[in-house]
């Protein structure tokens, strides 16, 4: 078996990720949303006043329209998203952010940078810089692999 730095990186990686969300996960339970929720209304939330369409959302998570149709409507019946008509589209309904929403992410945001401070701990800004530079790097091979 060959074992080299970059398997031994993409283990890293992966167990990083893993413990990070675990932690994140507990620290943000009492909100009452899962992660899969959570991450669809900061989409929303970045996607600003205008709201996103359903399937650019469900794109943009790289998860399927139906499971995300499900996740759409708890965050809907939890009023914290709403889904409107389209000005310029009447087909189409987007999703948008209601106040209490906004609300739970900023509790949300408020939180996890507290936790980031702790994970980043030893990490010099530019050190950090250049791991996001890495991981951007990363990012975009990988989904230029992933397109059809």
């Amino acid at each position: 078996m060959i074992f080299n730095e970059q398997i031994s990186t993409g283990f890293l990686i992966h167990d990083v990720a893993r413990v990070r969300r675990n932690i994140v996960n507990n620290a943000l339970a009492h909100i009452g949303l899962t992660r899969t929720q959570r991450w669809a209304l900061a989409y929303v939330v970045r996607a600003g006043s205008k709201g996103i369409i359903q399937a650019d959302l469900a794109r943009s998570m790289n998860v399927g329209k139906v499971s995300l149709g499900a996740t759409i409507k708890h965050l809907e019946n939890a009023n914290l998203v709403e889904r409107r008509q389209d000005p310029d589209d009447l087909r189409v309904k987007r999703v948008t952010v209601t106040d209490q929403g906004l609300d739970a992410t900023i509790q949300m945001t408020v939180i996890v940078e507290k936790l980031n401070k702790c994970f980043w701990k030893g990490v010099s800004d530019e050190k950090l810089s250049e791991f996001a530079e890495t991981l951007e790097t990363m990012m975009g091979n990988m989904l230029e692999m992933d397109e059809p």
